[in-house]
């Protein structure tokens, strides 16, 4: 037989200090409902605009797609011309940042741009393959100097 231990539930702390005060929880958590996991199709900027009232920092270019829930706003930080996937769950108990978008031309093994996947962390490809830096790729070259 395996002794019974008595636990008390009411003496619970959370040590995630959410940094804001029960009103703008809930007033997130409607505008997240309405406007961000919601599937219909709004507006990337009125999203971006709404992130920024609730404390997140977004850059420039930023496109947000339907159905994407994001917890905490104001621990948000989104750098320039990056893009928030369909689908995306953004449960920031701590504060997350989105490095910007930065273009890299293509090279053996390396995509062109950053790509996240399901259930992966994602940043902006600084681990790939340095081949190829500094050079046009081909689509982008003008006719004469394509070889």
């Amino acid at each position: 037989m395996i002794p019974s231990k008595k636990v008390d539930n009411a003496s619970y702390k959370t040590s995630i200090d959410i940094k804001a005060g029960k009103l703008k929880q809930v007033c997130w958590y409607c505008i997240n409902i309405l406007f961000f996991k919601n599937s219909f199709i709004i507006s990337s900027g009125l999203k971006v605009f709404l992130l920024r009232l609730f404390g997140a920092t977004v850059g420039k270019g930023v496109v947000i797609k339907p159905s994407v829930n994001i917890k905490y706003p104001w621990k948000l930080f989104i750098g320039n011309h990056s893009w928030i996937g369909e689908q995306v769950w953004i449960d920031n108990l701590a504060e997350v940042v989105i490095t910007a978008r930065r273009w890299r031309p293509r090279s053996a093994g390396a995509s062109s741009s950053p790509t996240c996947g399901a259930r992966s962390a994602c940043g902006d490809g600084s681990a790939s393959s340095t081949a190829g830096r500094g050079r046009t790729p081909r689509s982008r070259r003008s006719s004469s100097t394509a070889s």
